[in-house]
């Protein structure tokens, strides 16, 4: 959480978001190409820094380096490989004056280390032969600490320039140490996977000792965090376990208040505090984020599913394997191996659809009103009508293992691609009424031409063909077969007729190296242009399918998603020895996909990392901006399907209420009629 701007900050590849969750906005600390990874951040007390746990590029380098929320600008660096560190920092923490940071490098060469942060001075550290993951400076007193990890809890002091170490438990039970927070200057609580809350009590400044053990708290469940606040502490676990513990004043220090549980049951990571005390965010194994109102839990019932809220933020928990833009609403779906596919509004800013399968979705296609999508599995693929928080099925193919399918512009037809062939179906009747049969290997990639005439595919083989859809033939004078290519994507220019492929080498030849990546102009079977950005591809099995490749016609630019996380832009149609006139740093490894909205305002790109961006895309022509006009989502986002035994239930509901008003309505009409009567006789008497 970060103070005054409602933020909530999270690793989002290798950048750093703050997702301020009143306006449903982002701000973002964004690192270059120098920085290969982010392992781990904390946030200080006040709010006002954070510190970044980095893996450099050069020579693998382990960097601290530490950021002004409000500027976004660094501030500090720390270079902990320069003092012995061999391996990433996994856990840091600041001291409550901002002057102090602590740091912990993980396995095999686990250190701590102990550094003055306004003098970037080392003042202790130690090796130690144990797992630490989680460390915490106490905000009582700068010089006290403890680590957290396998079977191993220690309390340190920094005393004569070195780090001392303490154990609290003196070996009484073993224990897998899972997580701790500071309470007061006395008292520290300890989470362990078997699930026991141990309470640690310093009788004075230089000793601690367990004093009491809450067991089982949440029936054996492994607790993995805990957070302390003013009347107590909230932990949370294994089987989507949440807890809220008060003071007690006695012996007992701490007692049980009231006990929740995720309906999805998913394990909660880590849980964070708003500063006031009033909000909680959970974060689960599944990339997903719940916001919990603290505020509220004295008026709430005990394991009450409906206490957790859905945050925007949070993605897959496993590799996306398609993405498609609706063309009139503002939606992107996205499906993935984790078995969901989830629909975003990108104007919004919503969350607006998780439909949960049995098998894995391995391709997705939007129809152009967005009212249905097309998904791939492994044995069949389904038509589903988008509702308002549902899918519905509503019809089924026999068609198996398609990881390519795309909607024509009008919404008529659809393509999917099953191994080596391309089908034709009809989106009203379902009816498949063409197979496309010539490549002779996987096709990886497809696109419907200007109109609907025709589609343009891409092969393994490195052969790209142009198809009419009136006769279902190929046009034989339009190919263009580069047997050395394996094509990733290709893209049509509705506009030229020219098309774009992208593909990497399948053996090094002369002057080129094995995997290395074209971007070849092709118009009418001839190649134009070839442009080699520089980059080595990396190897991908014919069954991966990713779509690097976006053209705006507006701009006349071609957007190129890279293996090293860069988007780069290139003039189109490609010029002699064309260069990129820009490149963006995104995403910590490979773009797999780039898109843009219909009205080309808007790019969206999905990596390795699985991480979805989305960019205002300005369009500047000669030295002058382009004034366009926006697509209206609106008119269309309003349109929505319901089914119609539920609006018949929604509809009886109604009528009940209806019912059960008129009658206490009634009942209160004789109640009134009753009290005038008695008070007329009253009056007489």
């Amino acid at each position: 959480y970060q103070r005054r701007v409602h933020g909530i900050v999270y690793k989002v590849g290798k950048h750093i978001a703050i997702f301020n969750y009143e306006n449903k906005a982002h701000r973002f600390i964004l690192k270059n190409n120098k920085t290969a990874s982010i392992i781990a951040f904390c946030v200080s007390s006040n709010r006002r820094y954070i510190a970044l746990s980095e893996k450099l590029v050069e020579n693998n380098t382990i960097q601290i380096s530490v950021y002004n929320f409000n500027t976004a600008t660094r501030v500090r660096s720390l270079n902990i490989s320069l003092a012995g560190a061999t391996t990433p920092v996994v856990a840091l923490d600041f001291s409550r004056d901002n002057k102090y940071l602590v740091v912990v490098t993980q396995p095999p060469d686990v250190r701590i280390y102990y550094y003055q942060l306004d003098k970037a001075r080392l003042q202790a550290s130690v090796e130690v032969n144990f797992t630490c993951t989680h460390v915490s400076v106490s905000p009582w007193a700068h010089w006290k600490m403890c680590t957290t990890g396998g079977d191993t809890l220690r309390v340190w002091h920094f005393a004569d320039k070195q780090l001392k170490p303490m154990d609290p438990l003196q070996k009484k039970k073993d224990y897998h140490f899972s997580c701790h927070s500071w309470f007061d200057d006395e008292k520290m609580i300890v989470g362990t996977e078997e699930g026991d809350l141990l309470i640690i009590v310093g009788e004075n400044e230089r000793t601690m000792e367990l004093k009491k053990t809450l067991p089982s708290v949440h029936e054996g469940a492994a607790i993995w965090c805990i957070c302390a606040i003013g009347r107590g502490f909230v932990c949370g676990g294994d089987g989507g376990h949440f807890t809220l513990f008060e003071r007690t004043y006695d012996a007992e220090y701490f007692m049980r208040n009231k006990r929740f549980r995720l309906p999805e049951k998913q394990r909660i990571n880590d849980i964070s505090i708003s500063p006031n005390e009033e909000n909680v965010v959970c974060c689960m194994d599944n990339n997903s984020m719940v916001y919990f109102p603290l505020a509220n839990v004295d008026i709430m019932k005990s394991d009450d599913p409906t206490s957790f809220k859905s945050l925007l933020i949070g993605f897959h928990s496993d590799s996306v394997s398609a993405v498609d833009v609706c063309i009139q609403k503002s939606i992107v779906v996205t499906a993935a191996l984790d078995k969901t596919v989830r629909v975003w509004n990108f104007v919004k800013k919503q969350l607006e659809v998780v439909k949960t399968f049995d098998e894995e979705a391995l391709s997705v296609a939007c129809h152009p009103t967005g009212l249905r999508l097309v998904i791939g599995f492994k044995y069949r693929m389904c038509m589903y009508d988008l509702l308002v928080n549902d899918l519905h099925m509503c019809s089924d193919f026999p068609v198996k293992n398609c990881r390519e399918v795309r909607f024509s512009h009008g919404g008529q037809s659809f393509a999917a691609v099953i191994v080596n062939r391309i089908l034709i179906f009809n989106s009203y009747s379902f009816e498949c009424y063409g197979s496309l049969q010539g490549h002779t290997s996987m096709v990886k990639s497809i696109c419907w031409t200007k109109n609907d005439t025709g589609i343009v595919s891409a092969g393994f083989e490195g052969a790209v063909y142009e198809w009419k859809i009136e006769g279902l033939k190929r046009e034989d004078a339009d190919d263009n077969v580069v047997k050395s290519t394996a094509y990733s994507c290709l893209r049509c220019d509705e506009q030229t007729g020219m098309i774009a492929a992208l593909g990497s080498n399948k053996v090094a030849e002369q002057g080129s190296q094995e995997g290395e990546v074209t971007l070849r102009q092709i118009f009418k079977g001839s190649e134009l242009r070839c442009v080699k950005p520089g980059m080595i591809s990396q190897k991908h099995s014919s069954k991966t399918h990713t779509a690097e490749l976006a053209i705006c016609s507006l701009s006349q630019t071609i957007f190129v998603g890279t293996s090293t996380g860069q988007l780069l832009l290139y003039k189109w149609p490609l010029p002699e020895n064309a260069q990129p006139y820009q490149r963006y740093e995104i995403h910590q490894g490979e773009v797999l996909f780039v898109l843009l909205s219909v009205d080309e305002k808007y790019v969206f790109t999905l990596g390795e990392d699985n991480c979805l961006y989305m960019f205002d895309v300005d369009i500047v022509l000669e030295g002058r901006p382009v004034v366009r006009k926006s697509f209206n989502y609106s008119v269309f986002d309003d349109v929505a399907y319901v089914l119609q035994q539920d609006l018949d239930e929604k509809n009886r509901n109604i009528d009940s209420l209806k019912t059960a008003l008129e009658d206490l309505s009634r009942e209160k009409e004789k109640e009134l009629t009753k009290k005038k009567k008695k008070k007329k006789k009253k009056k007489k008497n």
